[in-house]
């Protein structure tokens, strides 16, 4: 989250906004994943969660 929405937003709830590498970092979990693993449905919250237990995924911070 940038320091002008922020500042714009002062009573906004950020704790659920996700850090912008998260993607990437799915991205390229995904990317190593064996041919079978294909036509699974995922969810980016939930698939976060289950590898940021996994130590695979960052943990989230908040960039404030």
């Amino acid at each position: 989250m940038t320091p002008a929405c922020r500042l714009n937003l002062p009573g906004a709830d950020f704790s659920l906004n996700e850090l912008p590498e998260a993607p990437a970092q799915l991205v390229a979990w995904l990317a190593g994943q064996p041919v079978e693993f294909s036509g699974h449905i995922l969810s980016q919250p939930e698939l976060l969660d289950e590898l940021r237990a996994k130590g695979v995924v960052r943990p989230k911070v908040d960039p404030s």
